[in-house]
């Protein structure tokens, strides 16, 4: 199996979308420039210390980070100029997002408190999109540039039990947003949902005792259960295996043919979607992250110690 190691941390990363550029937060965060299967660091931010999100702009002029404290820091690409330093909200939170052609960041917190900062002023637009019963928020692409969805969980006292959480369509302009609630469903992680072809794809809440990933239509606002964990996995390995049902990340082939799972932060679990089976299993300690780069070709685990990148062709060949 070929496999190159990157001797740098990865609590985080993202990737442009033409898969040139990756961010890798780890405390401070690196810029890396993608060649092929070729990674070559571009440079350094080291305005904040313990980074835990980031983001690129679209048009690769500006990188945005947020801290466990949640101050923010952008920073003008290629020279590294610091734009904006800002405390936005002592809270770590969720995502973040460069907005309106390079000029605002969209973020969320832990208590449904959305809001944009704007790099030049800083000046801040925020609201509370759902009341004290739920949390959460993290924030996740739509379908064009200033479309987005909220994901707030409703709290939950009773163990093992299902209620609905709330899925809201939010419409950033310049300088402002909007929100509108669209859609009920079922309490899922908060921490793991990802935009997966027109839909969002979501894991069930690790205080189920099953792991389920479930899809929630962009275009209809309706969710369907889609991929029983251990069942994808029982399909190839023959038997159900308990110890998967807790998934803490999730990541999808641009393609959408194959999905990456990580449960409990040290098994992989390749699925190849057309079938919903489970091709290959991988063990890893302290699985922060991963994304695909190089058309599909290259897969990059993130660890708390190490970058592992793999060539993907061949685990699922």
């Amino acid at each position: 199996m070929s496999i190159n190691v990157l001797r740098a941390k990865s609590y985080n990363a993202v990737i442009t979308k033409d898969e040139s550029m990756i961010l890798n937060i780890a405390g401070n965060a690196s810029l890396w420039q993608v060649d092929g299967d070729e990674l070559t660091k571009v440079g350094d931010f080291n305005t904040l210390k313990h980074s835990s999100f980031g983001a690129i702009a679209a048009s690769k002029k500006v990188v945005a980070l947020k801290n466990t404290s949640g101050k923010i820091a952008v920073h003008e690409t290629k020279a590294g100029e610091l734009l904006l330093k800002h405390n936005a909200v002592m809270c770590e939170g969720y995502g973040l997002f460069v907005v309106n052609d390079s000029k605002q960041i969209l973020s969320s917190t832990w208590d449904c408190d959305v809001f944009m900062i704007d790099i030049s002023s800083g000046k801040v637009v925020k609201e509370k999109v759902c009341n004290s019963e739920y949390h959460g928020a993290p924030i996740l692409p739509g379908r064009t540039d200033n479309e987005f969805f909220i994901y707030c969980q409703k709290r939950n006292t009773q163990r093992n039990s299902l209620s609905p959480s709330a899925i809201l369509k939010l419409t950033v302009s310049e300088e402002s947003f909007c929100y509108e609630p669209i859609s009920d469903m079922l309490n899922c992680c908060t921490s793991t949902p990802i935009k997966y072809q027109d839909s969002l794809l979501f894991s069930s809440d690790p205080s189920l005792s099953f792991s389920k990933l479930y899809l929630f239509s962009m275009a209809n606002f309706e969710y369907r259960e889609y991929i029983d964990v251990q069942q994808a996995y029982a399909t190839t390995h023959g038997e159900k295996n308990n110890e998967l049902q807790y998934v803490t990340h999730i990541n999808s082939s641009t393609d959408g043919k194959y999905l990456v799972l990580v449960c409990k932060w040290s098994t992989i679990l390749i699925i190849e979607t057309s079938g919903l089976k489970c091709l290959r299993r991988i063990e890893h300690t302290n699985i922060s992250n991963t994304l695909f780069f190089n058309n599909n070709k290259n897969l990059w685990v993130g660890t708390w110690e190490k970058v592992f990148i793999y060539d993907f062709l061949e685990l699922v060949g």
